[in-house]
């Protein structure tokens, strides 16, 4: 098995997408945290306006910025993990070397695995870096000698981690590469976020949580819809059970897939 997992590791070092997707998460991760730290100086800077960079729930969302960005490249990357094996039709070769083919795909789902933390971390390392800055330019507090910073910090990694294994469910289900990465950024781009401010609006409680997105928030402990007061929120559940949520949005669709592509033919 080790020598699949590191086989399955060389495979997508080679490639320049994982290399593009990186890049391009560090970029979200000074964007996405930018936003929250230029809201924060517009908001300080008017007149009677509140301090934001003396709360410590705004100074974790500029750490965890990043996220609602990062989230959608890891799920692109994900689908791309699988999906490229069968656009190039590797598949079939990749069967021939490891007769089991569970334990290739298991290999593979661990490498992605591995790539989302990479996501994960490339992305909050950025959003850090923004912060510390431009927090400490306006006299704020870092916070990082507060478990719950770090705490955020960790399970934000953890989150966009847990999206590109969405991701891979969605390459393991759909067979064409170009479909599943179209179809995967439509549920994390518009669908998904449709149906949870539709429940959340509703006040259904309990679909609104079992939604990726609210359970991300719920994980990660950072609201930024509640920290800027936007009056749009709803009951997120304990930081368990968004980790399980999001955990079953990563597994489910796999082993379906896992049992569904293992029993195919391949071209």
């Amino acid at each position: 098995m080790s020598a699949v997992l590191l086989s399955e590791v060389r495979k997508l070092t080679t490639t320049r997408s994982w290399i593009v997707l990186l890049a391009a998460t560090a970029a979200a991760g000074v964007v996405g945290s930018g936003i929250y730290a230029v809201i924060g100086l517009v908001a300080g800077s008017s007149e009677g306006g509140p301090d934001l960079f003396s709360q410590p729930d705004f100074v974790a969302t500029i750490y965890t910025g990043a996220n609602s960005m990062a989230r959608i490249l890891a799920i692109i990357g994900g689908a791309m993990a699988m999906g490229a094996e069968f656009r190039h039709k590797t598949l079939s070769t990749s069967y021939l070397a490891v007769p089991k083919r569970y334990e290739l795909i298991t290999a593979k789902a661990a490498t992605t695995f591995l790539y989302g933390l990479a996501f994960g971390l490339v992305a909050t390392v950025l959003s850090v870096l923004v912060a510390i800055p431009t927090v400490l330019a306006k006299g704020g507090s870092l916070f990082l000698d507060r478990g719950s910073s770090w705490q955020a910090l960790l399970l934000n990694i953890v989150a966009i981690a847990l999206w590109t294994m969405i991701g891979f469910g969605f390459g393991i289900l759909i067979r064409n590469m170009i479909a599943s990465v179209l179809i995967a950024v439509g549920f994390a781009y518009i669908l998904e976020p449709l149906l949870g401010l539709v429940f959340t609006l509703k006040h259904w409680t309990i679909p609104a949580n079992l939604m990726p997105g609210n359970a991300t928030t719920a994980l990660v402990g950072v609201d930024a819809n509640g920290v800027l007061q936007t009056g749009i929120g709803t009951d997120s559940w304990p930081a368990v059970a968004g980790f399980l949520v999001l955990l079953g949005w990563a597994m489910i669709p796999a082993l379906v897939g896992l049992f569904t592509t293992t029993r195919q033919d391949v071209a």
